[in-house]
């Protein structure tokens, strides 16, 4: 409008363009963790947006517990922390992480971690060292796959033969002592971690009684 009054109407056409945000890793499945040692952290970013991104977790989605998403660079978070122990192994966590730019358009990318249990293995064989009443006796077991000191002890119910006993040191558990009955004796060694973790290996001694050779030269 002029300052006759006059005026003229143009019609204007404007393109909105959607903002494509990309998200990465493309990849659904993240890199698995292991109860109680620290997450590989995995690193989230997007482009394709304005800066600075939001990353956040979706409603009603979460992270297996011990794990945060945490923002470490405008267009970055990292996914980071200790996974706890699972109820049961392997556990898959599916969860989905909002995107959102400094224009507030936002994306969303479902992802999946696996968390597992250790898994504690005791040494073999299974037949330990033979021996003989009377006779000193030193053995030993061996744990991996847990955190170390492992505590090393019999399974209530089954015992080791009178006169031994098993001690621990670090990965090892020694069974050792004076054994007093002979026999094949069976029993159950449960090796437990750091951490809490267990596993258990039943294991077999065979006992002799000790021969004693009278080798005094009899008196004519």
């Amino acid at each position: 409008v002029d300052s006759y009054g006059f005026s003229v109407t143009q019609i204007m056409n404007i393109n909105v363009t959607a903002v494509d945000i990309a998200v990465r890793p493309t990849r659904i499945v993240l890199s698995s963790g292991l109860a109680k040692t620290v997450y590989t952290s995995e690193t989230i970013t997007a482009s394709g947006g304005r800066l600075p991104y939001i990353f956040v977790m979706a409603m009603g989605t979460q992270l297996p517990r011990g794990l945060s998403l945490i923002a470490i660079t405008p267009d970055s978070a990292v996914i980071t922390g200790t996974p706890e122990r699972a109820d049961s192994t392997p556990v898959a966590a599916n969860f989905v992480i909002d995107v959102v730019d400094s224009n507030n358009n936002r994306t969303s990318k479902n992802y999946s971690i696996t968390i597992t249990n250790p898994v504690i293995t005791l040494s073999y064989p299974t037949r330990l060292l033979s021996g003989s009443t009377m006779s000193p006796y030193s053995d030993t077991v061996t744990a991996s796959g847990g955190t170390a000191p492992y505590v090393f002890t019999v399974k209530p119910g089954t015992q080791l033969p009178t006169g031994l006993s098993i001690t621990s040191s670090v990965s090892t558990g020694t069974i050792s002592g004076i054994p007093l009955d002979a026999g094949a004796f069976y029993f159950t060694i449960v090796a437990t971690d750091a951490n809490g973790f267990t596993t258990e290996q039943e294991y077999s001694i065979s006992l002799e009684v000790m021969v004693v050779v009278d080798l005094t030269v009899p008196l004519e």
